[in-house]
């Protein structure tokens, strides 16, 4: 009987919540919608990166250039890199009357390469 209870109790307490949250009212102006489209490719980006990262990890478990000196520059020669290598490519595509993704501009590229090398780094490390 206690547990029936419970559970009537968390099902009205959920509706509830639901109902308060979804009350409130969200933003709809543009520049927020796409603030939040830019935060949901970027993770996407870096959460791809970083998986990709690993898995170059595995299938090379080597390091490409030995370091010498410092452990983990590719950390900051790998976003620069990408990044310009995107901001390039996303450019290019606008120039030639095609839509550009957020992934192809310098941010884009730097987030997906700071993922890739982060990802390596850890299996490597």
């Amino acid at each position: 009987m206690l547990d029936l209870l419970w559970l009537v109790l968390d099902v009205l307490c959920s509706g509830l919540l639901d109902g308060l949250l979804d009350s409130i009212p969200k933003s709809q102006h543009p520049r927020e919608i796409q603030r939040r489209r830019r935060e949901r490719e970027s993770t996407g980006a870096f959460l791809v990166g970083l998986t990709l990262g690993f898995m170059s990890g595995w299938a090379a478990p080597q390091r490409m250039i030995p370091a010498r000196y410092f452990q983990g520059t590719s950390i900051v020669f790998v976003p620069v890199l990408l990044g310009a290598a995107m901001h390039y490519w996303g450019k290019w595509r606008t120039r030639h009357g095609k839509r550009g993704s957020a992934v192809a501009t310098w941010y884009g590229g730097g987030v997906f390469g700071f993922g890739l090398a982060i990802g390596r780094l850890l299996v490597l490390a």
